[in-house]
């Protein structure tokens, strides 16, 4: 996708540019309200029981899905009717209004896609998950560039939906490989079900209402501060900090159904040594190509057009993805041990240092995308400390 939006970098410019940026990350963040958690769910309680009690797999799939759909259409509908006091209010101008409409395509089809993935990942189907994602990913390089050609920045956004639309249509295909017909009248919010997401479910998704609104409160105070432009350089920054962080958050998603499994059978040993290279591997992977970005960064800036020179807030973000990994791995601790209610004390506590830093690096200091890039690091280093803490309490 790095290379799809290069070339929309490229067609529509700068500013334009600017605004996918913080269409997508609204996207993102409205997503935390319509998911629920209802992934991290799935994965987790799927591997859980997937082999000892297939049909309370299938409950926590049925259920977690149900209420993906349901939250799903809430969330886009009220985005359908409040687009213009979003607009006006979190950006500062109204000029967003009907792109914010045409996002909710990408919301409704993505939500659905990430509590469906969560089912996959808790069957460790990664083959069917990959192959799903590669043919998503294909046809969404395919639709945002003949968007970007045709509509420029709506056009991107709606082909985002269509995108996500396909997603949903294969991952329910892969899906259905695994459950067949054989419990699909059974009744999914069974008192045990219920129970599972109040303990589990619940925390969780008050941990990504604290991150996923913190991050685009950032974005928004950036966008109204220093407009436009600065979101763009920050936008492009961030697609290659994703990027890096692409690798450890598929071994993530690998990892933790098998965390899980290794504490329904009670395996000590293989949870400890799946932790430890778990961190190791990561931790290599992403220090070696936050290295080389880092040095090719004035490059690559190049390759979006010449208004993009500003490369420092690449650099810098690059090294908050390094304590990222290492957050994230700790995390899957955290959620393998079931233990949301902590994950969410320790989220609260960075969404919280995260805001404080981007007031006074954004709003005090005037350093734009580069401040918002700092806000990540600091914030990210003082999670690590925290979280590297209680991780180590709750594994000796």
């Amino acid at each position: 996708m790095l290379v799809a939006f290069i070339i929309v970098a490229r067609i529509i410019g700068k500013e334009e540019y600017g605004k996918i940026g913080v269409l997508r990350s609204t996207i993102t963040m409205f997503m935390v309200f319509s998911s629920m958690g209802m992934g991290l769910t799935a994965a987790r309680y799927v591997a859980y029981y997937r082999n000892t009690n297939k049909k309370k797999a299938y409950q926590v799939h049925k259920a977690s899905n149900q209420i993906a759909l349901i939250f799903g259409l809430i969330i886009s509908a009220a985005i359908f009717i409040f687009n213009s006091q979003i607009s006006k209010y979190s950006f500062g101008t109204p000029e967003l209004s009907f792109s914010l409409k045409l996002s909710i395509i990408a919301l409704f089809f993505s939500t659905l896609a990430s509590a469906q993935s969560g089912t996959l990942t808790g069957f460790e189907d990664f083959k069917r998950l990959g192959i799903n994602n590669l043919i998503y990913g294909i046809g969404q390089f395919l639709f945002i560039i003949l968007g970007a050609l045709f509509w420029g920045a709506n056009g991107v956004i709606i082909s985002l939906g269509i995108s996500a639309g396909l997603f949903v249509i294969l991952n329910q295909i892969s899906i259905n490989r695994h459950f067949g017909s054989t419990f699909q009248s059974i009744k999914a919010f069974t008192p045990e079900i219920k129970s599972i997401f109040i303990k589990f479910s619940f925390p969780a998704m008050l941990s990504t209402f604290v991150a996923m609104p913190a991050i685009w409160l950032g974005k928004a105070l950036l966008v109204r501060t220093n407009g436009f432009s600065e979101m763009a350089i920050f936008d492009v920054s961030e697609q290659w900090y994703l990027m890096v962080l692409f690798i450890p958050n598929s071994i993530g998603a690998i990892i933790l159904p098998m965390l899980s499994n290794s504490l329904s059978e009670e395996s000590g040993m293989q949870y400890n040594k799946l932790l430890k290279l778990n961190l190791l591997v990561n931790c290599a992977i992403v220090t070696i190509l936050t290295l080389v970005i880092i040095f090719l960064a004035p490059f690559i800036l190049k390759l979006y057009g010449s208004n993009f020179t500003s490369y420092l807030p690449l650099r810098i973000l690059l090294l908050a993805a390094i304590l990222q990994t290492i957050n994230s791995v700790l995390g899957q601790v955290i959620a393998s041990k079931a233990k949301m209610w902590l994950g969410f004390a320790v989220n609260l506590f960075w969404g919280i240092s995260f805001l404080i830093i981007t007031y006074i690096f954004v709003e005090y200091l005037h350093l734009g995308a580069l401040g918002l890039s700092y806000a990540f690091l600091l914030s990210y280093l003082l999670h690590s400390i925290l979280q590297g803490f209680i991780t180590f309490k709750i594994t000796i």
